[in-house]
C-alpha cells in the first residue's frame, strides 16, 4: 500500500509548489463541497420520506376510523332486522309445516331479505343459509328464488363463521363486490340458527376515503383481519404488489415493476383491518429534484470561486518564495544581499527578517575570522566545540519532554495512534527519571514506573507479551530502592520472552513474608539452568545490559539492606523463570542504607 501511494505520488514531488497548492486546495475543496452537498440532499430526501411517512399514518388513522365506523353501522343495522323479524324460529325449524305455514315462512323470509337489500346502504345482495343449508337470497331489481346460477356462489366457512361467535367476517368477492359474512343466533335461545352474507358495492366503503387518497402520493390498499385483499383498486394492480406486501411493515422499502416504493401500515384498533399506504419513492423525492438542481449550482459557483481564491493566494505566496530563493542563491554564491521583505506580515515576511538578520551576522562572522590569526583561529575553534559539547550535555530536560509530546501530537495527528502512545509513555519515563533523585521511593511509584516501561514493551511486541500484576496494597507505601524492577524485567524480555515461540507473559507480585517484603517477577520464557542461574549471579561474569542489571540490582539491595536481603532465581529450562527480591519489610530502607 505504501509502496502504491509513493508511486502515484512521485509525479507531484517533481511539480512546483503553486501546482502542488492548487491540486491539494482543489482537492480538499472538491471533499468539502461535495460532501456538503451529498448531505444536504440527503437531508432533504430523508425529510420529505419523514414527512410523508407522518401524514400518511395520519391519514391511515381517519381512514381506518370512518371505514370502521361504517362497517359497524351496516353490521348493526343487520342486526336491528334481523331480531326485530322475527325470523330465527324459520331458520330453526328442521321440516315445514303446511304450504300456508310454508308460504308465511317464505314471505318472512323474503321480507326479511328485502329489507336487508333495500333499506340499506350499499347492500346490493343478499344470501340468507338456515340451520340445515338451506339458501335464500334477494338481488336488486330481481325476485326471491331458491336457485340462482346466474349469481356467483360466496364462498364460506360455516364452522369459522361460528368461530367469530356472531362477529362479522368481511372478504372481497373482488374489485367491485365484498361480503360481510355472520353467524345468526337466536336472541332469546343463543341457539345457532344459520348465517347471512350481504353483497356490499365497494365503493360504499371507499367513498369514505376518496377524499383522502385524492391528496396521497401512491394508493390505499385494505387488509381483512387474516390479511386478505379487502379494497383495492383493481386485480392487475393487485397482483403486481400484493406479494411484495406479505409481512410488511411500517416504513419498509420494496421494489415491484422496477420501481422503488415506501410503504406506510395502520392497524384498525377494532377490527384488526390492515391499512396500506403504497408510495412511489420517485413521487415522494419529486421536489428534491429541484434542491438537487440548487445544490449542484451552489456547488459549482462555491468551487470556482474557492479555485479563484486559491490561486490569488497561492500565485501571490510562490512570487514572494520564488524571490526569497532568488536572494538565497546570491548568498550560497557570496553575495550577501538583503531580502526586500514582502508588506504582509506572515511567516514569509518574518522568514525574511530573520533570513536578512542571519546574513548580516554571517558577514560580520567571516570579517571576525579573516582578521584573526590562524593559530588564534584554531584555538577558538576548539574552543567553541567543547562548549558546544558542554552544551549538548546540559540540555534542559523540559526541552526533550516537549519534544517527544509535539511529536506524539504530530503521530496522532497523522493516525499513528500506536507511535503516538510509545512517545508519550518514554516521555512520562524520562521525566519519571530525572524528577525523584533520591535512593528509594515507594513500592507504588516503582510499579506505577514499571507499569509504563511494559506498556512501552507491549506496544512493541503487540499481541506477543501479556503482563499481569497481583500486588498487595497494604504494601504500596513500602520504600524500595529506585529502579529495582527495570532491568529484571527487561532481563525476562530479552533473554527468556523475546526468542520463545509464542505468547508471552511476566506477572508481578508482592507480599509480605516472616516481616519482609518479597517481590516477584515470573514469566514463561525460556528459562535457564542451574548453572546458568549461578553464572548470572555471579560479579565476575560478563554479559549483557540486562544480565549486568540483574547482579547490579542484588548488588545494590545488600549494600543498602545487609546481606540477608537480595535477589533469589527459581528457573526450569524450557518453562520460565522466577526471580523473588526479599526487602525489610518496615519504612527504614533510607536509615539502614545511611
Amino acid at each position: 500500500m505504501k509502496a502504491a501511494a509513493s508511486k502515484l505520488l512521485a509525479p507531484l514531488r517533481q511539480t512546483k509548489l503553486r501546482t502542488k497548492m492548487l491540486l491539494s486546495f482543489t482537492f480538499v475543496i472538491l471533499i468539502a463541497l461535495g460532501t456538503v452537498s451529498l448531505i444536504a440532499y440527503s437531508i432533504s430526501v430523508q425529510s420529505l420520506q419523514t414527512t410523508t411517512t407522518n401524514y400518511s399514518h395520519y391519514i391511515l388513522q381517519q381512514i381506518g376510523k370512518s371505514l370502521e365506523d361504517r362497517a359497524t353501522e351496516l353490521e348493526e343495522a343487520m342486526f336491528d332486522r334481523f331480531a326485530n323479524s322475527g325470523i330465527s324460529t324459520v331458520l330453526l325449524a328442521e321440516t315445514a309445516g303446511g304450504q300456508h305455514e310454508q308460504v308465511q315462512n317464505e314471505v318472512r323470509i323474503g321480507t326479511f331479505l328485502y329489507s336487508l337489500v333495500y333499506t340499506m346502504a350499499g347492500v346490493e345482495r343478499g344470501y340468507l343459509y338456515d340451520a340445515q343449508g338451506k339458501r335464500y337470497f334477494q338481488v336488486k331489481s330481481s325476485v326471491l328464488h331458491e336457485q340462482a346460477s346466474d349469481l356467483p356462489e360466496p364462498e364460506v366457512d360455516p364452522a369459522v363463521l361460528r368461530e367469530y361467535r356472531g362477529q362479522a367476517l368481511w372478504v372481497a368477492a373482488n374489485e367491485q363486490m365484498m361480503y360481510m359474512e355472520r353467524a345468526l343466533y337466536d336472541v332469546n335461545t343463543s341457539e345457532y340458527c344459520g348465517y347471512v352474507v350481504l353483497g356490499i358495492n365497494s365503493r360504499y366503503l371507499k367513498g369514505e376515503y376518496a377524499p383522502f387518497e385524492a391528496l396521497q402520493y401512491g394508493q390505499v390498499y385494505v387488509l381483512n383481519e387474516q390479511g386478505q385483499p379487502l379494497l383495492y383498486r383493481s386485480e392487475d394492480e393487485w397482483g403486481a404488489i400484493s406479494g411484495k406486501l406479505a409481512g410488511i411493515v411500517d416504513k419498509q422499502q420494496f421494489v415491484a415493476k422496477d420501481t422503488r416504493y415506501l410503504a406506510s401500515v395502520h392497524v384498525s384498533p377494532r377490527k384488526g383491518w390492515k391499512l396500506l399506504n403504497v408510495v412511489s419513492r420517485d413521487a415522494i423525492t419529486a421536489p428534491a429534484e429541484q434542491i438537487r438542481y440548487w445544490v449542484l449550482i451552489a456547488f459549482l459557483v462555491s468551487f470556482a470561486a474557492a479555485m479563484v481564491l486559491t490561486f490569488v493566494i497561492s500565485t501571490h505566496i510562490t512570487s514572494n518564495l520564488r524571490l526569497f530563493v532568488s536572494r538565497m542563491k546570491h548568498v550560497s554564491e557570496g553575495f550577501f544581499e538583503k531580502v526586500q521583505p514582502p508588506r504582509s506580515r506572515d511567516e514569509i515576511g518574518l522568514l525574511a527578517d530573520k533570513f536578512n538578520l542571519m546574513s548580516d551576522k554571517i558577514q560580520d562572522l567571516i570579517k571576525r575570522i579573516y582578521e584573526e590569526q590562524e593559530q588564534k583561529q584554531m584555538a577558538e575553534f576548539r574552543t567553541l566545540q567543547f562548549e558546544y559539547k558542554a552544551l549538548q550535555a546540559q540540555i534542559n530536560p523540559h526541552f526533550l519532554y516537549n519534544t517527544l509530546e509535539s511529536i506524539q501530537s504530530l503521530a496522532i495527528l497523522r493516525g499513528e495512534k500506536k507511535i503516538g502512545r510509545m512517545i508519550y509513555l518514554l516521555g512520562s519515563l524520562l521525566r519519571d527519571t530525572v524528577r525523584n533523585t533520591d535512593n528509594e521511593v515507594t513500592l507504588r511509584e516503582e510499579v506505577a514506573y514499571i507499569r509504563k516501561y511494559l506498556d512501552i514493551e507491549q506496544l512493541v511486541y503487540d499481541d506477543k507479551l501479556r503482563v499481569s500484576y497481583e500486588l498487595d496494597e497494604t504494601l504500596l507505601d513500602r520504600l524500595v530502592p529506585k529502579f529495582i524492577l527495570q532491568p529484571i524485567v527487561e532481563n525476562a524480555i530479552i533473554h527468556g520472552i523475546e526468542t520463545k515461540p509464542g505468547i508471552g507473559t511476566i506477572a508481578i507480585g508482592c507480599r509480605e513474608e516472616d516481616g519482609t517484603v518479597v517481590l516477584e517477577i515470573n514469566d514463561n520464557g525460556v528459562g535457564m539452568s542451574p548453572d546458568e542461574a549461578s553464572r548470572l549471579m555471579r560479579q565476575e561474569e560478563e554479559g549483557t545490559g540486562a544480565r549486568v542489571g540483574v547482579r547490579s540490582v542484588h548488588k545494590r539491595v545488600r549494600i543498602l539492606y545487609g546481606d540477608r536481603y537480595g535477589l533469589s532465581i527459581a528457573s526450569v529450562a524450557g518453562q520460565g523463570t522466577t526471580i523473588r527480591i526479599r526487602l525489610p519489610g518496615t519504612e527504614a530502607g533510607m536509615s539502614q542504607s545511611s
